[in-house]
């Protein structure tokens, strides 16, 4: 494996770490808030869809205002949820 196919598998293992992070933060913070979601779909104009795969980090196109829109969804900082170890 060359050197750039190597930092390149690299860089999308943690990428992918990160989403599933993200994603089971945002999932804790539905439960905990008694949302279902289509519950939270409906309230931020996202579908099903793209929640259940945001909250398993299988999401590759998570872009800021979608990320933004279920902050204040929420009510968190989004510096509380891309904080991962």
């Amino acid at each position: 494996m060359s050197r750039r196919n190597f930092k390149n598998t690299e860089l999308n293992e943690r990428a992918q770490k990160y989403l599933i992070c993200i994603g089971k933060k945002l999932c804790d913070l539905r439960k905990s808030n008694g949302k279902s979601i289509r519950a939270v779909a409906k309230a931020t104009k996202m579908s099903r869809s793209i929640i259940s795969k945001l909250e398993k980090g299988q999401y590759e196109n998570f872009g800021l205002n979608r990320f933004s829109d279920l902050c204040k969804y929420y009510n968190v900082h989004m510096v509380d949820i891309v904080e991962c170890d």
